[in-house]
């Protein structure tokens, strides 16, 4: 043992030669202040801001042509294409490698303490079999000193790994507002990236060392190597069972089991990260402080996250009365009968159990539920309210015990204990959190059902919402929704760094369940239009430069693919148009239902079609034509449903020359969702979609009728200017504005007090009470039906299968208005948008990106494509377009 200790002492690197792990950090805290610099003061929309964004946005996507085809038919699953990190993750993980390469390649590997100039020069090698002593001179490259050096160099990167895996200020320095305010979902792939560095750093060290003990032979037993020694010396141990448990963990992060095993993938990083960490320091303790600055990192955040954990949500929460019942909206509200619903199966039974015939048995319901609920909308504190909602997704209002902040467009992470006691999810945040109203905001986040702990909470809230109100701490109601104990932690993610207050328009472009970043950046933006404070609403990018808010204009472009989808944000949307009463100048809608199976409706009649057609009892031929020109091209002077009624071409298709093949799916469905629907998911896509087209159709004749009154109108006052005999005193007694004599056609709604009557939208009722789930938005707006608009209607089973509360219904009516059948399928559709509204700016446009790979990577390179440096030169700040994604393929 003694001879192997020697041996071992005279094979380490001296204390000149760790200056390499140094160089690394000195690089890495140069490379934090440059970059904290421009993001303090604001530097970003800079003509050198302007061609950095141009060169690194773009994300390259590719699918083979076999793949395509496959998906083409009706049996093969959808999946997203492939693709590699933005150009600018590209670029930071290039930088990360010549640098890594760099201090552990360049130089000798062992730098003598105190080298003679001599000996510098000439590396010379040792002459000895096997070094009995520290060298005293240089070591270029030895198998033992490669080794040390990878190691060392390994070491080295335990506090950077850490660093960037950490999430919860203040010990997650990087999403300091006053530093990069770059968080975990900006900063994974780096951490994965770095994670595998230091598994091939210490696979070489390994290897090397395993070759130099092999090499090297104790001579007075008969030439045996060292290796056979080296199992008996405590510190060799220590050393293969870190490799051994960086191996399992490097394995386990790998996609290909982390995306089916999250929650193994979870519970060995909690337990490996400590065990890796410990038994390096024990492995060699010279080099032992990076890992004890990595562990106490790393044991730091994790404590004060458990703190913070444990205050949020209450360790002992208050005991419930016994007595008390929770009921649809979570408040005890004493015994509740389930209702005439009770036996009816739900929207999300199990399709096999569900007969398509039994759905349509008594057509006689209207799309409005009469049955208006009394119940709050807010689950009690420590809870959410889980909503079944179409295309198998849990709308999830959770009221945390404590308060909880949140900037828009950030992520939680979410846990059930029913499901799992020990691991969370993230979800983006939909709601906003608006620190001015009495009550607790709720926060809201829109899950997907996937698998694993999403397949099994849409499992969960399924089976609860068929037992009914219980007397216990997971309650449910009827139809649709459970009331269940959430966990939450947080908040997290970059969103909180983005300045939406200094740019002119905002463009926000959201596919499928991506609409939950969508909903958050949109309300914050028409909250602050309509005159509150942004520092109300939890805004804080950090920073020395704060700008007034300056957004004008906000573009809601929302592509699904169903109709019946467009009930995950109906009510966010219509309480953000009431905001801004209406006015397409503030708020432009789009949703674009772009694979729809609903029978299709005939072609578009010209207006005096469609007058004549809305004067009659008859029902109203339903407008489907596509056509691209309203949509692309968005002027302040058409009308707020003008876009709308000439849609995108739904059988458009790309050039033969680009680059890529787009899937109907790719702008809508993540991978893994389920892409089956139930029968009364069906009826509701086309009650929506028949709803929208008489709704448009009742708006063009209200729009033709106003046209005819003011050609009438201006007629007369004409006739009254030109006639000699004209009466001087007819100004005085109104007369030059008289009313039409010939009356309007049946069921036009044509003078109101308030409201946009160019585009037929209608504000709120100011009278009507404000509900929970309203808080800090406007009223929902009051429906007014056009008396001759054919009714919509719907089986008793097919309401309680759709289970809208009054308001939510209202909001679906409304908002199908705006959904038309169209494809966004296109890159230079989306360039075409980007270019009208930069046309429309008079200043810097932002582009709030979330949804699928395939529609992440098209809004990357249309704003890359649209971004003008030479105009940001000229001082025209329509050429600056900053883009904030949000985006989980990470």
């Amino acid at each position: 043992m003694a001879v192997l200790l020697e041996y071992m002492l005279s094979h380490r690197l001296s204390h000149a030669s760790w200056w390499y792990a140094y160089y690394f950090w000195l690089f890495v805290a140069g490379f934090v202040i440059l970059f904290s610099g421009f993001h303090v003061t604001g530097s970003r929309q800079t003509v050198i801001g302007a061609w950095w964004s141009k060169l690194t946005l773009r994300r390259h996507t590719w699918r083979p042509q076999k793949s395509w085809e496959k998906m083409m038919t009706r049996h093969f699953k959808h999946r997203q294409p492939s693709a590699l990190p933005s150009d600018a993750q590209l670029f930071s993980l290039a930088i990360i490698t010549i640098v890594i390469v760099a201090v552990t390649l360049a130089g000798p590997d062992y730098i003598a303490p105190k080298t003679r100039p001599s000996t510098m020069r000439a590396m010379i090698r040792r002459s000895e079999p096997v070094l009995t002593g520290p060298p005293t001179h240089d070591v270029n490259k030895d198998w033992w000193t490669v080794g040390d050096r990878t190691g060392l160099i390994a070491f080295a990167l335990y506090p950077f790994v850490i660093l960037l895996a950490v999430k919860a200020q203040p010990f997650a320095i990087l999403s300091m507002p006053f530093v990069l305010q770059l968080n975990f979902d900006k900063l994974c792939r780096l951490h994965r990236y770095t994670g595998g560095v230091i598994w091939v750093l210490t696979a070489l060290h390994v290897i090397t060392w395993t070759v130099q003990l092999v090499k090297d032979k104790r001579s007075s037993c008969c030439e045996v190597p060292l290796w056979v020694f080296a199992w008996s010396y405590p510190k060799f141990l220590w050393g293969w069972s870190s490799f051994f448990f960086m191996t399992i963990l490097f394995s386990s992060s790998l996609s290909i089991f982390r995306e089916g095993h999250y929650e193994v993938f979870y519970g060995l990083h909690f337990f490996m990260i400590p065990l890796i960490l410990i038994t390096s320091a024990l492995h060699h303790p010279p080099v032992a402080i990076w890992c004890w600055v990595a562990l106490a990192l790393w044991l730091a955040e994790r404590i004060w996250r458990a703190v913070r954990f444990s205050w949020i949500n209450g360790i002992y929460p208050r005991e419930k009365s016994k007595s008390t019942t929770y009921g649809t909206r979570g408040r005890g509200v004493g015994s509740f009968s389930a209702g005439p619903y009770s036996e009816l199966p739900t929207l999300h039974d199990d399709r096999s159990s569900i007969r398509p015939t039994s759905l349509y048995s008594n057509p006689s319901m209207p799309l409005i539920s009469p049955d208006l609920r009394q119940f709050s909308n807010a689950p009690p504190p420590g809870y959410a309210r889980a909503d079944i909602l179409p295309g198998n997704l849990i709308r999830l209002s959770v009221v945390s015990s404590r308060p909880f902040t949140w900037a828009p467009g950030q992520y939680a992470l979410i846990r059930i204990p029913e499901i799992s006691k020990f691991t969370s999810h993230p979800f983006t945040i939909s709601s906003i959190c608006d620190q001015a109203t009495t009550e607790r905001p709720p926060l809201v986040v829109l899950i997907a059902a996937k698998n694993g702990f999403t397949n099994d909470l849409w499992n969960l809230v399924n089976r609860k919402a068929k037992e009914g109100p219980q007397e216990s701490t997971s309650l449910t109601s009827t139809g649709r929704s459970a009331i269940l104990r959430t966990h939450v932690d947080g908040p997290f993610g970059s969103a909180s760094r983005s300045r939406w207050a200094k740019f002119s328009t905002v463009v926000i472009i959201v596919g499928g369940s991506g609409v939950s970043f969508g909903l958050a950046i949109m309300q914050f933006l028409c909250l602050c239009m309509n005159g509150r404070e942004a520092k109300s609403l939890s805004y804080s990018p950090g920073g020395f430069v704060h700008s007034a808010f300056r957004t004008t204009r906000v573009r809601f472009i929302w592509t699904v693919s169903e109709f019946a989808k467009i009930q995950w944000g109906a009510s966010v949307i219509k309480r953000c148009m009431d905001l801004v009463g209406g006015n397409e100048r503030s708020l432009q809608i789009s949703i674009i239902v772009s694979f729809s199976r609903a029978k299709k409706t005939p072609d578009s009649l010209d207006v005096t079609s469609m007058r004549s057609a809305a004067s009659s009892t008859t029902s109203f031929p339903i407008s489907e034509s596509p056509s691209t020109a309203d949509l692309l091209n968005p002027t302040p002077e058409s009308s707020t449903f003008g876009s709308l009624d000439t849609p995108l071409s739904q059988s458009s298709t790309l050039p033969a020359d680009n680059e890529e093949n787009y899937h109907p799916l790719d702008f809508t469905n993540f991978d893994g969702e389920d892409q089956s629907r139930t029968a009364a998911e069906d009826k509701l896509s086309s009650q929506i979609q028949k709803a929208g087209a008489v709704r448009r159709r009742a708006t063009m004749h209200r729009k033709a009728t106003m046209e005819l009154q003011r050609r009438a109108t201006a007629k007369q006052e004409a006739e009254i200017v030109r006639s000699p005999d004209a009466d001087p005193n007819l100004e005085a007694q109104g007369f030059l504005s008289p009313e039409i004599t010939s009356s309007p056609p049946s069921g036009s709604l044509l003078l109101t007090p308030e409201g946009d009557k160019e585009s037929g939208y209608f504000p709120s009722d100011p009278k009507q009470p404000t509900s929970a789930r309203s808080v800090g938005f406007a009223e929902p707006a009051v429906m007014v039906e056009d008396p001759e608009e054919p009714a919509i209607h719907m089986s008793d089973k097919d309401m309680h299968l759709a289970d809208m509360d009054p308001e939510e219904a209202a909001a679906v009516k409304f908002l199908s208005e705006y959904a038309r059948h169209g494809s966004l399928r296109d890159i230079k559709k989306i360039e075409s948008i980007l270019k009208a509204e930069k046309a429309m700016s008079h200043g810097a446009l932002a582009v709030a990106c979330c949804g699928p790979l395939a529609l992440t990577a098209a809004v990357r390179k249309a704003v890359a494509a649209q971004i003008d440096p030479g105009a940001i030169a000229k001082g025209d700040m329509s050429g600056s377009i900053s883009l904030m994604s949000e985006e989980f393929d990470y």
